[in-house]
């Protein structure tokens, strides 16, 4: 899921937003065979403040990162007994806000420490280890020159793989890079392209006062993309929606295009859009530079609600929603259809020949969160907005 991003240039201060647009999803394909998710095989009964990452490990117990409660836990494979692991801080062993957890190779995984802005390393038996800084030393070309490993998606090998920033010195860009960096190296190498989030930007000022404001179009087109255990890469293309295979090699089958019914946007789908973002909040990125030195500061919120009518919608919902492709355990990529608002949720499912195998429908009260060994998770959202996790059979 992403939401509204913002970014605002102001001399020596440096602010941006990246959210995660909210859900929404579209109708089935015509031909593909329909399934539906059936009863939970277990249920956690504390609800989480917003479950951002899980993660299967070995013997069936689940790591699920909770930014917004401040936690990291591992729960047992009933998803009954909750563990605490580390504790809040700066120091070693410590988090400020753990935002995603990723597999890694074994049961090892990596934390993204928000609060703290680096990627730390949980052991198999739960101590957490060495960490490095989001902020690669080789700079990059987004925002002050910055290039931050925000992971979309990690291998066994224990690389990382992140998206190019849609905004650089140029402006606005069409196509981004995706990246795939090895942490104990620290050179990323563009791996293939994908189609930009679509921004609006607004610039005044002189050259010593500049201000740039750029969004990113509520429910705009853009390419998704998701990371396979092996590096192979699941690329759903915005423009026909087809999706593109590309093997860890770097060859590549594309699917046939997948039909679909474009969604407009109304009322409802705008209102839907804004509840999913205040209930997930965003990635809050800030930057200063004074006398030569750069400081930064990364963490989520919720609860903010945006102003619907200056928002600068499209008339259409694009084919499937720009959240990550997540991939089973048989290897299949999951890509999340757009549908009008209020209506269930549909996920076309991709083999790696880019065929649409079949199409999967979850209540609209429940969100995708992930994969293990023939296992699927999902968090129900209640009418407070707590979430639950519960795993299921993978159909």
């Amino acid at each position: 899921m992403r939401k509204k991003d913002l970014l605002t240039t102001t001399g020596t201060l440096a602010l941006f937003a990246l959210f995660g647009s909210p859900a929404s999803t579209l109708g089935p394909a015509a031909g593909a065979a329909q399934e539906t998710l059936g009863q939970p095989v277990a249920t956690q009964a504390e609800a989480f403040g917003l479950i951002s990452g899980v993660r299967e490990l070995s013997d069936g117990s689940v790591l699920v990162a909770d930014p917004l409660g401040g936690m990291l836990v591992k729960l047992d494979p009933s998803l009954g007994g909750m563990e605490k692991i580390g504790r809040e801080g700066e120091g070693p062993g410590e988090y400020r806000q753990p935002d995603g957890i990723w597999p890694i190779g074994g049961d090892r995984s990596l934390l993204v420490d928000l609060g703290n802005a680096r990627l730390t390393v949980v052991e198999a038996d739960g101590t957490l280890g060495e960490d490095t800084p989001i902020v690669l030393p080789s700079g990059g070309g987004g925002l002050g020159g910055m290039m931050m490993a925000i992971p979309r998606g990690t291998d066994d090998a224990g690389n990382v793989y992140f998206q190019g920033s849609a905004y650089g010195p140029g402006g606005a860009r069409d196509t981004i890079e995706v990246y795939r960096v090895d942490l104990a190296v620290g050179e990323p190498e563009i791996v293939t392209m994908v189609r930009a989030p679509e921004m609006t930007v607004q610039e005044s000022g002189g050259a010593n006062n500049q201000s740039v404001s750029v969004q990113q179009v509520p429910m705009g087109k853009a390419d998704t993309w998701g990371v396979a255990r092996d590096g192979s890469i699941y690329i759903a293309r915005v423009g026909d929606y087809s999706v593109e295979y590309v093997r860890a090699s770097g060859s590549s089958r594309t699917g046939d295009p997948i039909d679909y019914r474009p969604v407009r946007i109304g009322g409802d789908e705008k209102q839907e859009w804004d509840d999913e973002r205040a209930r997930n909040g965003g990635i809050q990125i800030s930057v200063s530079v004074q006398n030569g030195q750069r400081r930064m500061q990364m963490g989520r919120s919720a609860g903010d609600r945006a102003d619907l009518e200056r928002q600068p919608w499209p008339d259409t919902k694009p084919p499937f929603t720009n959240g990550r492709i997540r991939i089973d355990s048989a290897g299949n990529g999951w890509v999340r259809r757009s549908m009008p608002a209020g209506e269930a949720s549909f996920y076309d499912v991709f083999n790696t020949l880019g065929e649409h195998v079949k199409t999967v429908s979850l209540p609209d009260d429940r969100i995708l969160i992930g994969f293990g060994n023939g296992t699927l998770y999902t968090a129900r959202i209640d009418e407070f907005d707590q979430q639950f996790l519960e795993k299921y059979d993978l159909p």
